[in-house]
């Protein structure tokens, strides 16, 4: 398997978090949509325990996520008959991307239950323009 890092656009998203097998494993998928220069690759995210607990409440359709996982190409017939090959990542890390636009009600990753606070800003000091009145010669560079 390959290590990958992605960032890209929700697709479809599960209805619900399932859990399977005898221990009743937590388990959600979300596909994603990645890009560049009109050409779309679309991958299918599949998360297990925590991570599909924390997908199942957050991840939502057109939300900008990074997703950091192995990556698998599975090969399958399609409807027409065609071979086709769909990249799937089983994520180790599923982080949202927060914008200037967002409500503290959701968090900023599998880990923190939390947006980053932001940060006081400094009081800028008001400079005024002076004129330099030297000589170019006298400029040391």
């Amino acid at each position: 398997m390959q290590k990958i890092i992605l960032w890209g656009n929700v697709g479809s998203v599960d209805d619900e978090l399932r859990h399977v097998g005898d221990k009743g494993s937590a388990v959600f998928g979300f596909s994603l949509a990645t890009g560049k220069k009109g050409v779309t690759t679309w991958y299918r995210i599949t998360c297990w325990g925590q991570k599909a607990e924390f997908a199942s409440q957050y991840v939502r359709k057109g939300e900008r996520v990074n997703v950091v996982g192995d990556l698998e190409l599975r090969e399958y017939t399609s409807k027409a008959g065609e071979n086709k090959i769909q990249p799937e990542v089983r994520a180790d890390e599923v982080n949202i991307a927060w914008t200037k636009h967002d409500q503290g009600d959701r968090p900023y990753n599998h880990g923190q239950q939390s947006p980053p606070a932001a940060q006081p800003q400094p009081q800028r000091q008001q400079h005024t323009k002076q004129k330099w009145a030297g000589n170019v010669d006298e400029i040391p560079f």
